[in-house]
């Protein structure tokens, strides 16, 4: 089981896009840096496509913050996408 995060909502657009920015995971609380993360749902002729899309890792300079702040979201997202393609696809 993941862990809480706090996130800001940063833009809504309903029902096509919903961005907010969150904490960079591995650095220490309170620390002011965050990255910002968006869906954003397009109608196409078979369906809906999703684009999601997670900035903001440019602001970490060391680059064992930077790997760790990277490789670790990348795992995640990747994780989540896919049960929801799991679920999107009646295997959930």
């Amino acid at each position: 089981m993941g862990s809480d995060r706090e996130g800001v909502i940063e833009r809504l657009e309903p029902p096509r896009v919903f961005g907010y920015t969150w904490p960079v995971d591995g650095l220490p609380d309170g620390d002011p840096r965050r990255t910002y993360v968006e869906f954003a749902l397009e109608p196409t002729s078979t369906g809906t496509t999703l684009t999601m899309v997670e900035s903001g890792f440019a602001q970490l300079p060391d680059a064992g913050e930077h790997k760790t702040a990277y490789s670790g979201n990348t795992e995640g997202w990747t994780d989540e996408l896919g049960e929801l393609v799991a679920y999107l696809d009646g295997q959930a």
